[in-house]
């Protein structure tokens, strides 16, 4: 985040596992999703991981997808498996 400092020693480490995890193909497929979920209505954020999240914080797209699954559900490994 970007209110933490530097990590240094076994917290650096343990840092650098987290971001060789974190997947872009599959952000950007999320991504997709749930704009398509929302109608489009949603606008999609920059590519990256604490963009993404803080994103994903907004109460908007949360909120937004909520009510598109009430009105027209649309099951998510469909969607991905048309991908």
């Amino acid at each position: 985040m970007a209110n933490r400092g530097p990590s240094y020693g076994l917290s650096r480490e343990v840092q650098e596992k987290i971001e060789q995890k974190y997947d872009p193909d599959l952000e950007q497929r999320l991504v997709d999703w749930i704009v398509a979920q929302c109608g489009g209505s949603v606008e999609k954020p920059p590519a990256g991981r604490e963009d993404f999240q803080k994103w994903l914080m907004d109460g908007t797209v949360s909120a937004r997808s909520f009510n598109s699954f009430t009105t027209s559900p649309v099951q998510m490994d469909i969607w991905l498996a048309a991908q």
